[in-house]
């Protein structure tokens, strides 16, 4: 299973599955981070939106692995079951990859 854990303790998995230096992956992750909340807030606060915020499934993955599993799907073009060792059933990965 590929969690935040492996991927800071084995930089080259980040390398193997996402052909991307270590550094440039968590700079990468690091803006996606301070960028996430307010396109959150964009986001739920569009026009003609059906739930209330805070309605709806709600995502139970760390935006880490969120951006990891994108970018090594992207890369490789992989099946879902290989996607879901990022331990997260195939529905939220088709989710996710969308």
């Amino acid at each position: 299973m590929i969690t935040e854990e492996t991927l800071r303790q084995d930089p080259s998995w980040i390398f193997l599955l996402m052909g991307l230096p270590a550094e440039t992956f968590w700079q990468l992750v690091e803006d996606a981070e301070k960028e996430y909340p307010a396109y959150e807030r964009q986001r739920h606060a569009r026009p003609g939106r059906k739930r209330d915020v805070g309605g709806g499934r709600q995502c139970d993955l760390p935006l880490v692995i969120r951006i990891a599993m994108v970018l090594t799907y992207l890369r490789l073009h992989i099946n879902q079951e290989l996607v879901a060792k990022y331990r997260i059933a195939e529905v939220h990965s088709e989710f996710n990859i969308k």
